[in-house]
This record gives C-alpha cells, structure tokens and sequence, in this order.
C-alpha cells in the first residue's frame, strides 16, 4: 500500500483501516529510526500516539467491522488476522 491509496476521492470504511495501518506502522519505522533525535522523536511518538488513538476508537464502532466483513476481498480474514481477540 502506498499513500496514493489513502488519498482517493472514492475512500471507503475498509479503505481507511488499511490507510491508518499504513500510517502506523509508517510511524513506528520513524520513531524507531529517530529515537535518538529529541526533536523528531517526541514529533513521532505524539503523532503515533494520536494516530493510535483513532484505529483504536474504530475497534469500537461496528461500522467499521461491517465494512470490511462486507467487502468482497478482506471477509473476516482481516479482522482475524490485524485485530487483537480482546
């Protein structure tokens, strides 16, 4: 996935999952490729944080579940696979 996917005009529910996925661990990379710089580390982790905030509040909206079980390539696989059983 690149961020050309997350910049369409046609985004959906399921679209946006994979998107902050994307973002997150985009994030990580960061954080730990500068975690020895005070400036852009406490930048990444801030971002990470709010970042984190948000996937964490769709765990917790069944929109969200219904997209992606509803989309014809992802079902339940993707909810097997990226989320956590608790």
């Amino acid at each position: 996935m690149s961020i050309k996917a997350c910049k369409s005009k046609d985004s959906t529910l399921d679209l946006i999952l994979l998107c902050t996925d994307y973002i997150l661990s985009l994030f990580e990379k960061l954080k730990d490729e500068y975690k020895e710089d005070p400036t852009f580390s406490a930048m990444f982790n801030s971002r990470w944080k709010k970042m984190d905030k948000y996937y964490r509040a769709s765990d917790k909206t069944p929109a969200y579940v219904t997209a992606v079980v509803l989309h014809p390539s992802r079902k339940w696989r993707y909810i097997e696979r990226h989320w956590k059983e608790d």
